[in-house]
């Protein structure tokens, strides 16, 4: 997104609708985000390409509301 980032848009959707979660999703392989740090919606991070079993467990968590999941190193 050339003019502002996730970070800004989750913080955005926080304020906006702050029932909705969010996924954030990186081509920065080697840069860990910090959940902790970006809006409390924010239930989990995927690296692309995305794989079909972390997509999976995202859509748990939002079916759950359970813990934040990370990218999968593997």
């Amino acid at each position: 997104m050339p003019v502002l980032n996730g970070r800004i848009l989750a913080d955005f959707i926080e304020i906006e609708s702050p029932e909705t979660e969010v996924i954030l999703m990186t081509g920065w392989a080697d840069s860990r985000i910090d959940v902790d740090t970006i809006s409390t919606r924010v239930v989990g991070v995927l690296s692309k390409p995305p794989r079909l079993a972390d997509i999976s467990a995202l859509m748990a968590v939002v079916a759950r509301n359970i813990a934040p999941v990370l990218p999968n190193d593997s």
